[in-house]
């Protein structure tokens, strides 16, 4: 799978929002959709050099432009 890249718009999810932004993760940051591991599993994404995995609810929240 290529590389999806993007830019991180908002996060729908207020709580997830919160989550996010402790760990550094917030709205303007470049996003790269690295693989998605299995049919329902988690979302390897690339954030400012950080790889993360999430969950695929958790990725859906991301409105990425």
């Amino acid at each position: 799978m290529n590389k999806v890249n993007g830019i991180i718009l908002s996060i729908k999810n207020q709580t997830l929002a919160a989550r996010l932004s402790a760990m550094g993760i917030k709205p303007g940051q470049q996003i790269a959709l690295i693989r998605k591991l299995g049919n329902k599993g988690s979302h390897l994404v690339e954030i400012q050099g950080k790889c993360y995995a999430m969950r695929p609810e958790e990725f859906n929240e991301i409105v990425i432009l």
